[in-house]
């Protein structure tokens, strides 16, 4: 293949004022329009893009108040937005650093800066051919008439790419049961996914060609000119019959497509216990797919920067891991040769941490023509090409004995992996082992995960990975024993929670639990979502002729261990600070909290701190953001590194005030010689340590954090719905949580977290759910039509209390929440909606809750009845 190479080095340009190198012309509010009202996709869908910087400035152009007082902004696609109002200082959760939120007002002005939002002159266009089906054979790919359209410059298919040496993307974590000393990426122990299918397709929406032209309508005409020969093959998305005897075959070398099987406990003493039990609750459930849907859908941008290296600009969450996976192991380039920038990013919750294989072909691209080259995905390419969350199908079995202590559990899990092993896609199907006894006193577990390949679309770590589905399972399984042994739910956890007195607390799965008092946050969130009253409310509903039910979930997790984190703080001449951080943002407030921290070690105001993050030019080592580590492992090396800053200006200090360093004290951005008023601030030693070595440019100082041990977030979820059992429809009314979440280190981004959590968590309890067609494998969910996302007018008030019990691993005393929310809903308020509809007769129902299913449910138990 015949590539030009004629090398334009550009500068990306940027409109005074704005944040870093946006573009210099907005688009057009009618073009805004239409990308959220949407355009026929070639999957006969309509699609949204929601790009965050022009949502956000329409949203805070159309600000208007809801009944509460809260502001709520509407969308041109009719999604509201929820504004959350800002704790006040002062009030029980105001906590150090009390400051607001300084990104805010730059996004919500539409002054924040996105990939969408780069401007560089002469940008070439990629556009994708994709799969329409979900398993066949590629028999010819025909691309003479895409070359022939005006305007395109490169038209390559999965077998040119393979040929120039473009290898497939490496998983990174090694499948239970891999030999001692297997490489990531080993094709012999599980497949990887190529960046275009050479001789075969496994999921709808797979890559089969692209095209890069001078525009993209010039790029999106001639991708629907390739004419593409696939020979069609039986496709299987459902797990229970993946497994099966006569299931097609994804791979050959893996039969039944089972990948791998995960086993741990206690096998042995767990038959004895189930022997020996009074009772066995068993249940199964299907935890369906759910898909990112972030504000901002991917994109990135390629471009030659100088002494043949390259930029790109992309949305990452792990910019160091993209850069370093991308430039040694699929395009085989040193990594030096590369730069990952990130800018501002609008939503990720794990979709956004994967190496794609769209952001392989931009680079490759870029690289090969030697010019910049775009691509920006729109609603239906996220749907179809982004790595999916959840995907199981659970079996369960608790051993009660006559009193109703749990005596001992077995899981039997079918974890979806799609098509292929994506980089981390063994962490959802293999975290469960951590909390497989969650708060509860289970002395013995057995747990078998087998990790499945279907036709779809990989899964992969997605906000919690692995540690809602089985939350979800075992609060599920809880409610089912206590229905079926006559117990009230509440009173029957009560009776096996673990206790504080036995803190620390070594489990059956092998996790090591630091601390908490279980019972007192059930207790407090039963208070305050008034259990009591549930009785006189329930009336009242069924006055109306409305089912009401109640239902709670005991939420642990085990987060923000494993890989440490490294921060570099500088103390400039002028007083001002800058950390630099390998965790990246995607919208939870990075820049206020870690300025928040280091100016409070500092002793310096927040408004005189920046922070620099993804940017692997300008940052040396990073682990990005994920796990609910950010704060407990980044925050943690952030204040290490200021206060290595301030040792290092010690001896500067005591120089200047003529004095022992070991007489001189920091306090509040000042050196004070101990016992006296004599000081020098901060700044004035920042000058003097600028002088004696200018290329440091002012005190620095560096530290790493590696964490010892998880944190161990915990919450009790109490959910109330109502029902119409004429329609089948569900709605949430009440939802109350107490969260322990370590230290608040800034309470009004902890609610923020735990607010979007729980509605993301609500939203797959209720509504949400990528469906596919079980004979053909097609996506049918494909757009925001047909994929219900919550809306903020089905949402309640959101009742949170924090609860603030110190971690014990890491000087912060923070715990993760970014995943605690998403975490407890979904069986809280399945939970809830069991105990509305037992009365009739329906004990099982998986989500979502539509109101087809729940009607259907409700006619199945009325036949069943007669």
């Amino acid at each position: 293949m015949h590539l030009p190479r004629q090398v334009q080095i550009v500068e990306i340009a940027a409109m005074p004022g704005e944040q870093g190198a946006c573009a210099t012309a907005r688009p057009r509010p009618s073009d805004l329009l239409q990308r959220q009202l949407g355009r026929p996709g070639r999957h006969g869908h309509s699609f949204f893009v929601g790009y965050g910087a022009t949502l956000a400035a329409r949203a805070s152009r159309a600000m208007r108040l809801d009944s509460h007082g809260r502001g709520v902004a509407r969308s041109a696609s009719s999604y509201p937005i929820l504004v959350l109002p800002m704790v006040e200082a002062g009030s029980r959760d105001a906590t150090a650093p009390k400051v607001g939120r300084i990104e805010d007002a730059r996004l919500v002005r539409g002054a924040g800066c996105y990939v969408a939002d780069l401007h560089v002159p002469d940008a070439l266009h990629v556009a994708f051919r994709r799969s329409e089906v979900a398993h066949g054979t590629i028999d010819r790919i025909d691309v003479d008439a895409a070359k022939a359209v005006p305007g395109v410059l490169l038209v390559a298919t999965g077998r040119d790419l393979q040929a120039a040496g473009v290898r497939p993307i490496p998983w990174e974590v090694l499948p239970p049961g891999a030999p001692t000393g297997a490489q990531p990426g080993d094709p012999a122990i599980a497949p990887m996914q190529p960046a275009a299918a050479t001789d075969r397709v496994r999921h709808v929406g797979e890559i089969l060609a692209m095209v890069v032209a001078t525009s993209a309508e010039a790029a999106r005409d001639a991708v629907e000119l390739i004419d593409v020969d696939l020979t069609p093959l039986p496709a299987v998305v459902d797990l229970r019959q993946a497994v099966g005897d006569d299931a097609p075959t994804l791979w050959p070398d893996w039969p039944h497509n089972v990948a791998f099987t995960l086993r741990r406990g206690q096998p042995d003493l767990v038959e004895q216990r189930f022997a020996a039990a009074r009772h066995v609750a068993r249940i199964e459930l299907v935890n369906p797919r759910q898909a990112g849907v972030a504000l901002e859908p991917r994109g990135y941008l390629a471009a030659p920067l100088d002494h043949d290296r390259w930029v790109l600009h992309a949305t990452a969450g792990k910019p160091h891991n993209l850069r370093d996976t991308l430039a040694k192991m699929v395009l085989g380039i040193a990594p030096e040769r590369l730069v990952v920038r990130t800018g501002d990013i609008g939503g990720g919750f794990g979709v956004k941490n994967a190496l794609y294989p769209e952001t392989v072909l931009v680079l490759w691209t870029a690289m090969q023509l030697g010019r910049p080259v775009r691509w920006i995905g729109d609603r239906t390419e996220s749907f179809l090409a982004d790595i999916a969350g959840r995907d199981q199908v659970n079996h369960a079995e608790l051993a009660l004995d006559a009193d109703g202590r749990f005596l001992a559990l077995r899981v039997r899990t079918l974890a979806g992996l799609g098509s292929y092993l994506a980089q981390r896609g063994v962490i959802p199907p293999s975290a469960s082992a951590k909390i497989t006894t969650s708060v509860y006193a289970i002395e013995a577990v057995d747990l078998e995960v087998k990790g499945v390949f279907t036709n779809q679309v990989p899964t992969s770590s997605f906000r919690g990975a692995g540690q809602p589905e089985f939350i979800y399972l075992l609060e599920r399984l809880i409610d089912q024993a206590a229905a079926e042994t006559g117990h009230d739910p509440a009173a029957l956890r009560s009776l096996n929670l673990v206790p504080p007195g036995a803190m620390p607390y070594a489990t059956a799965a092998g996790t090591r639990l630091d601390g908490g008092d279980f019972e007192a946050v059930q207790q407090r969130s039963l208070e305050l979502a008034d259990r009591a009253g549930f009785a006189a409310r329930a009336a009242r509903s069924a006055a109306r002729g409305r089912l009401r039910g109640w239902g709670m979930a005991q939420c642990l997790e085990a987060c923000g261990g494993g890989k440490g984190e490294a921060a570099t703080v500088v103390i400039n001449p002028d007083g001002r600070a800058t950390v630099a951080l390998g965790t990246q943002s995607s919208g939870q407030g990075h820049e206020t909290v870690f300025a928040g921290l280091v100016a409070e070690a500092l002793g310096l105001p927040p408004d005189q701190v920046d922070l620099i993050q993804g940017d692997t030019d300008r940052v040396a080592t990073g682990n990005g953001t994920s796990a609910s580590r950010s704060l407990t492992v980044g925050g943690s090396a952030s204040v290490g590194a200021a206060r290595s800053a301030i040792d290092a200006g010690r001896p500067l200090a005591a120089d200047l005030l003529e004095a022992a360093a070991a007489d001189v004290d920091f306090d509040h951005g000042h050196y004070r010689i101990r016992g006296t008023d004599r000081s020098v601030g901060l700044a004035e030693v920042a000058a003097e340590a600028a002088r004696e070595a200018p290329a440091d440019g002012g005190l620095q100082g560096e530290a790493h954090f590696v964490p010892d041990n998880f944190t161990f977030p915990h919450g009790c979820h109490v959910a109330e719905v109502e029902i119409d059992p004429e329609t089948g429809s569900v709605t949430l009314v009440r939802y109350t949580l107490v969260q322990d979440v370590g230290r608040a280190v800034h309470p009004t981004i902890v609610r923020g977290q735990l607010h979007g959590g729980l509605v993301m968590g609500i939203g797959q309890a209720l509504s949400e759910a990528p469906t596919y067609d079980a004979m053909t494998g097609q996506l049918l969910a494909a757009s925001l039509v047909d994929y219900a996302v919550p809306r903020a007018d089905r949402i309640p008030d959101l009742s949170v209390e924090l609860i603030e019990t110190p971690a014990r691993h890491n000087p912060l005393g923070a715990k993760g929440v970014g995943e605690a929310g998403t975490t407890g809903a979904p069986p809280a308020v399945m939970n809830a909606v069991l105990d509305a509809l037992r009365p009739l007769g329906v004990d099982q129902l998986d989500m979502p809750a539509t109101p087809d299913r729940v009607w259907a449910a409700i006619q199945a138990a009325k036949e069943a009845g007669r």
